[in-house]
């Protein structure tokens, strides 16, 4: 680079690096500058992490994917599910006496099942357009002042008996009070990553515990949101990929849920990055602005 920006002046190109299971994009920029009288001369080398932008620009574009596959598997589905309840409902008219026939009574048995599993399948399909519609058109951000220990305690009321089984801590840094954010979505993102704590935590033979905490980082002017469970854990050669959309480690997973949260902290100027919870377990950490 130095040599070309001898030649040009100035050279930039973009590199990839991989520093602790993470991908890291870097522009770099190499000026050339002569010191006249003395046969030497400098270079201003510039470097700009094009991470976020890169990760931007990959989820706009999958949510245009999810915009199109939306509308394309919404049209045929109402009228697939309809025919095969209307083709139930005429056989249903037929007479008793002949439906008593082994072969009709057969068909019957096929037409019946074959329809339930048609409606099912539809149903199912159904919510995975709804999951690829909220992806594509997210609500727009709204913040105003919040608690945010009472936001995090209402998300938690929200599962009732459900956790039971769990013990719950809570480290909550009492210097922490108001922070401006939007409530509905900023819920939505603690619900998704309780869900996926307790996901990973219903395969675990020892205590299951779930960590909430937060901090306030004065220096920085930022507060800290931890989601820690000592489940079955991730890869971590998987934290980065986690927040792609349509990647997922569980098996009936859409990929979709960490987007989501990902665009939604993204939304509220943070960021979000999955850590292993040492001895066991993953460690979800939220990094959210201080707004005056």
């Amino acid at each position: 680079m130095k040599k070309r920006a001898r030649i040009h002046g100035s050279y930039r190109t973009e590199v990839t690096i991989t520093r602790n299971e993470r991908e890291l994009h870097i522009a770099v920029t190499v000026t050339s500058n002569p010191l006249p009288a003395t046969g030497r001369e400098q270079f201003l080398v510039v470097l700009d992490d094009l991470t976020e932008l890169i990760r931007a620009e990959k989820f706009a574009a999958w949510q245009e994917v999810a915009r199109r596959l939306a509308h394309e598997i919404k049209n045929p589905l109402t009228p697939i599910q309809l025919s095969a309840e209307r083709l139930k409902k005429r056989f249903e008219k037929i007479p008793e006496s002949r439906r008593g026939m082994r072969e009709v009574r057969e068909f019957g048995e096929i037409l019946s099942e074959s329809t339930r599993i048609i409606v099912q399948e539809s149903e199912m399909l159904k919510s995975l357009v709804q999951e690829f519609s909220r992806f594509a058109r997210l609500p727009v951000s709204k913040p105003s002042d919040v608690q945010l220990h009472d936001l995090i305690e209402r998300t938690l009321q929200l599962y009732d008996g459900g956790l039971a089984a769990v013990r719950v801590c809570r480290n909550f840094d009492p210097r922490i009070g108001n922070v401006r954010l939007d409530p509905e979505q900023m819920q939505r993102v603690f619900v998704n990553l309780i869900d996926n704590s307790l996901d990973a935590l219903a395969d675990c033979n020892s205590e299951k515990v779930l960590t909430i905490g937060t901090r306030l980082n004065e220096s920085r002017r930022t507060i800290t949101v931890e989601i820690a469970d000592n489940g079955t854990g991730i890869e971590a050669s998987d934290h980065e990929r986690l927040f792609l959309p349509y990647f997922s480690t569980k098996k009936k997973g859409t990929g979709l849920g960490l987007a989501i949260v990902r665009q939604i902290v993204s939304e509220h100027n943070g960021f979000i990055r999955a850590e292993p919870n040492t001895p066991q377990g993953t460690k979800m950490i939220l990094e959210l602005p201080v707004v005056e």
